[in-house]
């Protein structure tokens, strides 16, 4: 079993090392950041300091996941990419195949979500976290088109499915990912495609 995955998250040069940190290591990383930031900005603010830590944080976690499935001796290929940018998606995914050969499941998990009432939220927001979702499945559609898919797995909600009044653009997202695998099963009839409708997670 070979694996490709997908994230928006870079990986930094230093990430083995970054990966090693205890819990001291990495407190002196957050004030290396701190110090950092407050040669460059006037002020900085807690929420920028968390945001730069987060990068990092989730950079490790990657890896981490990424290095506990080659211990099983498996291949996997990691890919730093807005599944929206569907040119880079392309020449990555490309280059992925030559290493791992052809593309035979997806598993389209990306998300966003940004609770608001429908009055407090903006166009801009509403494409964002409705993109992700619908734009990501129909790049991997088209891109994937001629690899020899068996399987097709979305990771949707029950927003979807019920509504939610804070995710107006949440559940339509879902509610597309679900119609998409309906058409994925319309133009492949051999293929295994289904929507996991997921309630509340971490």
């Amino acid at each position: 079993v070979k694996f490709i995955v997908i994230d928006v998250v870079p990986l930094p040069e230093d990430i083995a090392d970054l990966a090693a940190l205890d819990s001291t290591g990495l407190e002196q990383l957050r004030k290396h950041l701190q110090t950092q930031l407050e040669g460059q900005h006037a002020r900085v603010t807690p929420a920028r300091l968390n945001n730069e830590f987060s990068k990092r944080t989730r950079a490790i976690e990657i890896y981490k996941n990424l290095q506990a499935v080659r211990q099983l001796n498996r291949r996997v290929v990691y890919i730093a990419c807005d599944v929206r940018d569907g040119e880079k998606l392309r020449a990555e995914l490309e280059l992925a195949r030559r290493q791992l050969g052809p593309v035979t499941a997806l598993v389209h998990a990306a998300g966003i979500d940004r609770s608001h009432l429908i009055d407090q939220k903006s166009p801009l927001e509403f494409r964002e976290v409705f993109s992700v979702k619908a734009q990501g499945a129909l790049n991997l559609m088209q891109i994937c088109q001629e690899d020899p898919l068996r399987l097709v797995v979305a990771f949707s909600s029950i927003s979807g499915r019920f509504g939610n009044a804070a995710q107006l653009d949440y559940c339509a997202a879902n509610n597309f990912l679900n119609e998409w695998v309906k058409l994925m099963k319309s133009l492949h009839p051999d293929l295994h495609a289904v929507s996991l409708a997921w309630s509340g997670w971490k």
